[in-house]
């Protein structure tokens, strides 16, 4: 579910509320990224990567921030690489 926030088709929603939704995803993977599964957190950062592209721009600094802390304190080294590849994208 993490990974699927990402690829949402953001432009069938109505424009009106496609903001706010992509909001909630954002919120959504963000608190996903300290689940206690790994596969949840490798997950999330996939959905951020392709979520960012679609999303308003004034989010990078806060999911960059994030996702450099991943980098730095995640456990698992798949998570850590994964973020580490976003970041560099």
């Amino acid at each position: 579910a993490a990974r699927g926030l990402g690829y949402i088709r953001w432009e069938l929603l109505p424009e009106a509320t496609r903001q706010q939704q992509q909001q909630q995803a954002r919120d959504a993977l963000l608190a996903a990224l300290t689940d206690d599964e790994w596969v949840v957190r490798y997950a999330a950062v996939a959905g951020l990567q392709t979520l960012l592209p679609v999303a308003p721009t004034e989010w990078q600094p806060a999911v960059s921030d994030r996702l450099s802390q991943a980098v730095a304190e995640d456990e698992v080294l798949a998570v850590r690489a994964r973020a580490a590849l976003v970041l560099a994208s």
